[in-house]
């Protein structure tokens, strides 16, 4: 039980990246009335102020009959949001949020549905549904033309897909987000999901070459929350090497930090700051900063911040000699670990499954049109024979009828020309050569029949 309510509740931490990022765009809706203000407000305030949405919600499905048919699809997608976010209703929030992303004549809202929709499967860690999702969700992607959507879903797939350290997925995503951003907010995100996954893989040249750039360009979009993440990539690295370095960036980041309020940024920072105290040997101060951020932390959050701040604890105690504290945070920190590994691994697998499915899925769409080209050129063989075998017909009966004309006219001709030799044109009585034949006729049937025969003579 208690491994099931880290696991959620680290899933949860690391979802809330994910919830922020999808955001309102607000070229969806066409600003010209009371209604399409409310409906912008509602969205953008809808993971700030729960209250307030709702309140807002309410109003807006009171006057639905008012609202455009584009404006009662919005409506409908925030009252999806609304369910999947009360913990009763959550399978109706679902159901709703599947009915728009199949149906919904937007593509913004069939698209932010089905984004909703792989959000809350990644919360509730059914991986397998939410991987389930991504070819259409890709698909979405291809097709809508709106360029800052366009950008939110190749930062939800490169946000994904680093969650689950599929880290060389999430850097083609990222890039891609980079080369398609048109502004400096969706550039900024691109940069720092690259710079991530960098980081994680240990592409240091990579790294190196976008590291100033992603800092500047997180600077001028106002994100101090995704700056502060991209530099603690490099302080993760100066610690190891030039741990004094690390403490003097984060000095010079520690109050930005601070205002941002970002419960998981901040304990990132006390995690860093305790562990480049210790790399210098000064574990006196490293207590002084991980153990408030560690009574702060919630006891089942598990993450990256997390997991630095209790092996640098472990590793502190045991270099004091205090071994019976240092095998207690050891042994939390063995606990929290494996939470992450199993997650991970878990996420993972759903994905490789996923991909295997669409790959089986490909593979008999490529037999079925193998299948289907067979068969058209089976067809295409078949009509071809019926052709020639129409065009032999018709070449018989060409000939055919061409020697049925001409034994006709022969014919003809030789009862002609058999009239003419044997009758005389004029008086039409039989000639000397035909009155003969018919005689010598006339005489040999007589002569057998012992027929007597009489004979005129002119």
């Amino acid at each position: 039980m208690r491994k099931r309510e880290i696991l959620v509740r680290m899933t949860r931490k690391a979802s809330l990246l994910l919830v922020g990022f999808i955001f309102f765009s607000a070229n969806a809706l066409t600003q010209f009335d009371d209604f399409s203000q409310k409906i912008r407000l509602a969205d953008e305030i809808k993971s700030t102020n729960f209250t307030k949405f709702s309140e807002l919600l309410e109003e807006l499905q009171k006057s639905s009959a008012q609202l455009t048919p584009e404006q009662q699809e919005y409506v409908s997608f925030l009252s999806g949001y609304q369910l999947v976010y009360s913990r009763e209703l959550k399978a109706d929030g679902i159901t709703k949020l599947t009915e728009l992303a199949n149906s919904a004549k937007s593509e913004i809202v069939r698209f932010r549905s089905t984004a909703l929709i792989i959000n809350m499967f990644v919360i509730s860690r059914n991986y397998g549904a939410a991987f389930s999702y991504l070819e259409t969700f890709n698909q979405l992607v291809d097709e809508i033309s709106d360029p800052d959507t366009k950008s939110l879903g190749l930062g939800i797939m490169s946000l994904l897909f680093n969650q689950n350290n599929t880290f060389d997925v999430g850097l083609f995503y990222a890039e891609e987000l980079i080369n398609s951003a048109q502004s400096s907010r969706y550039l900024c995100f691109g940069m720092q999901f690259k710079l991530e996954a960098a980081h994680r893989m240990k592409n240091y040249l990579e790294f190196e070459q976008s590291y100033q750039k992603g800092l500047d360009t997180c600077a001028d979009a106002k994100q101090p929350i995704y700056k502060n993440l991209i530099r603690s990539y490099r302080i993760e690295q100066l610690i190891e090497t030039a741990p004094s370095e690390a403490l003097n960036l984060l000095d010079q980041a520690h109050d930005e930090v601070e205002q941002t309020s970002y419960s998981v940024l901040i304990t990132l920072y006390k995690a860093l700051y305790s562990d480049a105290y210790f790399r210098m040997g000064k574990n006196k101060a490293a207590l002084q900063v991980g153990l408030p951020a560690v009574e702060k932390t919630p006891a089942d959050e598990v993450n990256y911040a997390v997991l630095i701040l209790y092996s640098t604890l472990y590793q502190v105690y045991k270099a004091n000699h205090d071994y019976q504290t240092a095998l207690e945070y050891f042994e939390t920190y063995v606990a929290k670990q494996k939470a992450f590994d199993d997650e991970k691994t878990a996420g993972l697998l759903a994905y490789n499954m996923a991909k295997a499915e669409v790959e089986v899925k490909n593979q008999r769409i490529a037999l079925l049109n193998k299948d289907n080209e067979l068969l058209y050129l089976q067809k295409s063989v078949y009509q071809q024979e019926v052709r020639q075998t129409r065009v032999l017909l018709a070449v018989l009966v060409v000939v055919l009828s061409i020697a049925v004309f001409l034994a006709y006219r022969g014919i003809v001709g030789r009862q002609r020309f058999k009239k003419i030799a044997e009758f005389d044109q004029l008086t039409g009585i039989s000639n000397r050569y035909h009155f003969n034949n018919q005689a010598a006729v006339a005489l040999e049937y007589c002569e057998k029949n012992a027929k007597p025969v009489a004979a005129v003579l002119f």
